[in-house]
């Protein structure tokens, strides 16, 4: 799509999200989808807290926020499902076993008490084996990191923690992470954001001195690991440019470009004197270093990012992204009491076709919502366009309860705009949860996404009532009468994941295109078998661009299967 085009389509988002702030349905019953909470799957996990002592401010505690990731650890076929858990209590590993879960933490050689926020899932190694990173927790807000992990698959059902030996385990503070092949030799590299400390007790307290929780408010720099292919990383933030942090909550790779180099979208939501701050995306200049060209791209909008999720909203051909905010969660009734309120809003950015971007957000009713932490993509009725759905609270903060995002559920409604589902058909209202991170996979093989909200223990102060029991929230999709088709891809390397591949599928309606990541949205690691929504079409063309570049067809599938595509068995075409 050209630079008219995309004025164009401006045009008809006017008119679309004059129907998505109404409300309006503009699909067939048939075609409308409800997701059905089934977190009582999940019942052998809870995400536990430990309460701020402000007796002892030393004590080392969590900030609540946490990830998961979808994983086939065994390649037995079916998406496992890995969450992160707080200061004291175990993260765990799920094992699938056709839809049913079973806890396998402990056989599996996960069992950590030491806390921890993202997760992001890709073979490091390429010896066919999903390997894990888990970012630490405890310094952006209290008195004390705790160590990053990451779990090297054995391949026999169980992992070694390597963080030590290979370089990545300390950290000044970490809250997200992805993974990505920067320099073209075939090895996933690491990106873990930093947020900086915060002095956060005057803002719980007035009458709390400063520095009561582990000193004054520090910045910290982002960090980029370059994977040396022996299990090992050599640390490259300062010479590649990207190591001055400005207060980092999420990152993502994606080639903006479409030149085959992986580039960085950082958002940033933490200068630690509470001030907004931009988005950066840093161009990858094929050398291991990178320029950040956020303003000409025109993405570096002030604010508080908080998560970056990514998809081809008008099925153009190139990628769309969706990024949250700390939005309308605020108790001030007042905005003229508020100075930061013109730097809240959620933003959507429209890519224009020429390496810019615009948001339109604001014109399609997204801006205002509510906090969110947590966001993704995904076709969740297979009609062939990416819905969006996002959440989050900060109780700490005051954002829970009526202040919190309920979870909101926008349906793409072909048209330029977004329908906003009711409460009955996204899941429920997730209000009273403490809410953070979202992942997608079709965990049951259905042939729909379902989705997955982390949530965190909470007992308000002052009480014992628990309001959210800390279990994460499976959001299974219910399904309807259209058609889809998921792709894995198996890359001539060995690695287990295509990390960085585009996949195009086409119908009579159009082409759609998703890529597949390690780490996106906040802290969490979708599934890396996307799902393509056919609508009513019962065959489509799938092509691949591989992470190495090159480009094959592979011919045409019926509806209602998952493929397996092997690099090199397709029809190369030529660049």
């Amino acid at each position: 799509m050209n630079k008219k085009q995309k004025q164009k389509l401006l045009a008809v988002i006017s008119i679309g999200s004059a129907l998505a702030l109404t409300g309006c349905d503009n699909h067939s019953s048939d075609e409308s989808v409800t997701l059905n909470n089934v977190s009582d799957k999940l019942s052998s996990f809870n995400r536990q807290s430990a309460p701020v002592n402000f007796a002892q401010p030393n004590q080392i505690s969590g900030e609540g926020i946490s990830g998961s990731a979808w994983l086939d650890y065994d390649n037995d076929g079916d998406l496992d499902l890995y969450l992160t858990n707080s200061i004291g209590f175990s993260n765990a590993l799920l094992q699938n076993n056709n839809g049913e879960f079973t806890d396998v933490t402990a056989q599996a050689g996960l069992t950590s008490n030491g806390g921890n926020s993202a997760v992001v899932a890709g073979d490091i190694d390429n010896d066919g084996y999903i390997d894990l990173f888990a970012s630490g927790e405890g310094f952006f807000a209290f008195s004390e990191q705790s160590p990053n992990l990451l779990y090297h698959n054995n391949g026999d059902g169980t992992f070694t923690n390597i963080a030590a030996s290979a370089g990545v385990e300390t950290a000044e503070t970490a809250i997200s992470a992805a993974m990505a092949d920067i320099n073209g030799d075939g090895l996933l590299d690491l990106f873990v954001s930093s947020p900086g400390h915060l002095d956060l007790a005057p803002a719980l307290n007035p009458l709390l001195p400063s520095g009561l929780f582990g000193g004054p408010a520090n910045q910290h720099d982002n960090k980029l690991y370059l994977n040396n292919g022996d299990l090992t990383y050599t640390d490259i933030s300062a010479s590649s440019g990207l190591g001055s942090g400005i207060g980092a909550c999420s990152v993502a790779f994606n080639d903006y470009e479409n030149d085959g180099d992986q580039d960085i979208y950082v958002g940033n939501c933490n200068d630690v004197q509470f001030r907004p701050t931009p988005i950066q995306l840093f161009r990858n200049n094929g050398d291991n270093t990178f320029t950040d060209v956020a303003v000409q791209a025109g993405v570096n909008l002030p604010g508080f990012w908080m998560s970056i999720s990514f998809a081809d909203i008008d099925n153009d051909g190139d990628d769309d992204f969706f990024a949250s905010n700390f939005a309308q969660s605020t108790r001030i009734s007042d905005p003229a009491d508020d100075p930061i309120q013109d730097f809240r809003q959620h933003a959507l950015f429209l890519n224009n076709g020429d390496n810019t971007y615009t948001d339109v957000a604001d014109q399609l009713g997204l801006a205002e919502r509510e906090f969110s932490w947590g966001s993704t993509f995904a076709d969740v009725n297979n009609d062939g366009y990416q819905d969006l759905f996002f959440t989050g609270s900060i109780p700490i903060l005051g954002v829970v309860g009526r202040f919190a995002n309920p979870g909101y559920l926008f349906i793409n409604n072909q048209n330029g705009g977004f329908d906003e589902a009711s409460q009955q058909k996204s899941g429920g209202d997730l209000r009273q949860n403490v809410t953070s991170g979202v992942s997608k996979a079709d965990y049951d093989n259905d042939g729909f996404v379902d989705l997955l909200v982390k949530t965190e223990r909470f007992v308000p102060p002052g009480t014992t009532t628990v309001v959210d029991s800390g279990r994460p929230i499976l959001l299974e999709n219910q399904g309807n009468n259209l058609n889809s088709v998921t792709v894995k891809l198996q890359p001539s390397n060995g690695q287990a994941t295509a990390v960085g591949a585009k996949i195009q599928v086409t119908t009579k309606a159009g082409t759609q295109t998703q890529r597949v990541y390690a780490g996106t949205g906040f802290a969490s690691s979708d599934s890396p078998w996307p799902t393509f929504g056919l609508a009513r079409e019962t065959a489509a063309q799938i092509s691949v661009t591989w992470a190495d570049g090159s480009k094959e067809s592979f011919g045409s599938f019926n509806k209602n299967q998952s493929v397996t595509l092997n690099q090199g068995t397709g029809t190369a075409i030529s660049n």
